[in-house]
């Protein structure tokens, strides 16, 4: 078993006012190298778990990050980098001049590696901060992100403003360095199908709380979808006695579809299969926003 890099136990932030932001959070990140999506309504509280993560908010209860708190801690911080929505660099600052203060704030700055991924973002160097489109911005905040060296990276949002393109180019930059040591990157994004393919894991945050914490590859060889004649599936459903996984089920002229969530029988997934077979049931792995949603929206529907 793979051991943690974040240890999170009634992990709780509060507003001045008193108002949770985040309530007793519990949940735990192994160490890298990994990709975790962090995902969420906006005002969920991602961006707030992304800053106490980074060492920039205090809390209640307990994280752990290795065997430390990482709040106030130099050694963690000299290793953790955040950047995103929130992190705006000195509208004043040349680009070039942002990569010389990467290479005085990390020992382990890539200054060849930021002048590449400016090239290949198109960012000229030379350009002030405040006159960066949107997206040039963005790429700018990944760029540092990916040059620092550290060994976790911690993206808001990382790709607002980017277009299409330049979306898929940070998702082939993100592969890359991912395959480099032990990394772990921590992304806060509502491109869960768009991103999907390279996330080892996600985490959705709900109303302050972890909701979901699961391996990707679990995921979609667990929550699946069963289509078939009515009398077919009913039987299928019924031979399996997994009645109680069933999360949303659609019935329309003698046709029925559902979701089955088996993370709680993952010995039933090869006899499913086997079984809708013999009684020619269809079964398909769902979407990943699909099957998080199957898993955790009360009323369930669909997104085609």
């Amino acid at each position: 078993m793979p051991t943690a890099l974040i240890n999170a136990n009634n992990l709780s932030v509060a507003y001045s006012k008193g108002e949770n932001v985040l309530s007793d959070l519990n949940f735990t990140i192994p160490t890298g190298p990994e990709i975790l999506g962090l995902i969420g309504a906006n005002g969920a509280g991602k961006t707030t778990l992304l800053r106490v993560i980074a060492g920039q908010l205090a809390f209640s209860g307990e994280c752990l990050v290795g065997s430390a708190s990482p709040f106030d801690n130099q050694h963690h911080m000299d290793h953790t980098i955040l950047t995103g929505i929130d992190s705006p660099f000195p509208g004043d600052w040349r680009v070039k001049h942002i990569f010389k203060a990467g290479g005085y704030r990390w020992v382990t700055w890539d200054q060849d590696a930021a002048e590449t991924l400016a090239l290949r973002f198109g960012v000229g160097v030379d350009k002030r901060y405040r006159e960066l489109s949107r997206g040039q911005r963005s790429a700018v905040g990944i760029i540092v992100a990916l040059a620092s060296g550290c060994s976790l990276v911690l993206l808001d949002e990382p790709y607002l403003g980017l277009d299409v393109s330049k979306r898929g180019e940070f998702y082939r930059v993100l592969t890359e360095y991912a395959e480099i040591g032990d990394r772990t990157f921590i992304i806060s994004t509502h491109h869960l199908n768009e991103i999907s393919a390279l996330l080892d894991r996600v985490m959705l945050i709900d109303a302050g709380r972890v909701v979901l914490n699961g391996v990707i590859d679990d995921l979609m060889e667990q929550v699946l979808e069963i289509t078939g004649t009515t009398e077919a599936v009913d039987r299928l459903i019924s031979q399996l006695g997994v009645t109680g996984a069933v999360r949303h089920r659609s019935d329309q002229s003698g046709a029925t579809k559902l979701v089955l969530d088996l993370r709680q029988f993952p010995k039933f997934v090869d006899e499913l299969y086997t079984c809708a077979g013999h009684l020619n049931v269809r079964v398909a792995e769902c979407t990943l926003e699909k099957a998080v949603l199957a898993i955790t929206e009360p009323q369930y529907k669909e997104l085609t």
